[in-house]
């Protein structure tokens, strides 16, 4: 379940980094502005959660970043014009999810060889989730005319992120 939890979840957030530019671009911003952006909250929500991950439980973060998520990947279609503001906002969640994670699997899987096993295997979808969620995005951008199906894809695939997140918090 966490392998799935933490695939869904990155795999939203990497279909939109992976389009920030051209999300960006259909709203008359500058893809380089997109791009730093997302980066800067990127690297603030990796920090923040990083050190926020020793402090509060990976349950809360589990589901939380994942709805951070889903609610700026719904903004895009409902909050014309805030485009830079939730690629920050995306960014910021997806750092998150990216630093609360092993902290997550280090408590889940104690022990010394829990967690170099489980790294391995659970972090193979943030492997396929590169790969496959930025064309994905790209091929229903050229089937669509638009980004809004494919940000609606990744609202749902965060939204299956945070109730399988829910589903390994009742199970531990």
């Amino acid at each position: 379940m966490i392998w799935a939890a933490y695939g869904c979840g990155v795999a939203a957030g990497l279909m939109a980094i992976g389009h920030a530019a051209g999300i960006a671009a259909t709203q008359g911003f500058s893809s380089w502005v997109a791009a730093s952006t997302i980066a800067s909250a990127n690297l603030v929500g990796s920090v923040l959660f990083g050190w926020l991950s020793d402090r509060v439980s990976h349950q809360s973060m589990l589901t939380t970043l994942p709805l951070i998520s889903a609610m700026a990947l719904i903004g895009f279609s409902v909050f014309l014009g805030q485009t830079l503001t939730l690629l920050g906002i995306l960014g910021f969640a997806y750092g998150g999810t990216i630093a609360a994670y092993p902290v997550a699997i280090t408590t889940l899987f104690p022990g010394r060889a829990g967690p170099p096993h489980a790294y391995g295997l659970i972090f193979t979808p943030w492997g396929a989730a590169g790969l496959l969620a930025p064309w994905l995005a790209g091929q229903i951008y050229e089937w669509a005319g638009n980004y809004t199906t494919a940000l609606w894809l990744a609202a749902r695939l965060s939204i299956i992120s945070v109730v399988t997140a829910q589903k390994i918090i009742w199970k531990y």
